[in-house]
């Protein structure tokens, strides 16, 4: 298509790809070799399998020549919550 603008124009770039991790480091490694930040799905592991997989992300992303100040990691997990259905609601 030639002549054709979009609208809302595009102003923050391309937009950030967060890498899941839970239990391996494989993906910790990915998000550290491209500089991308890491968030660990922490609900079935003890916080210390945890702690090891963010600082070797941390240690590879540092390796890979990128800021230690954009080494963002998130963490969390998903709850159940009871909808109408669950609560005998129609």
């Amino acid at each position: 298509m030639h002549g054709v603008t979009s609208l809302p124009r595009p102003f923050a770039g391309a937009p950030r790809i967060w890498h899941g991790s839970a239990t391996t480091v494989t993906s910790a490694e990915l998000a550290a070799k491209w500089g991308d930040p890491l968030f660990s799905a922490n609900a079935i592991q003890p916080r210390d399998n945890y702690t090891v997989l963010i600082e070797h992300y941390r240690k590879e992303h540092a390796e890979h020549g990128h800021d230690p100040r954009f080494a963002f990691v998130g963490a969390g997990a998903g709850i159940p919550v009871p909808g109408r259905h669950d609560a005998g609601g129609a």
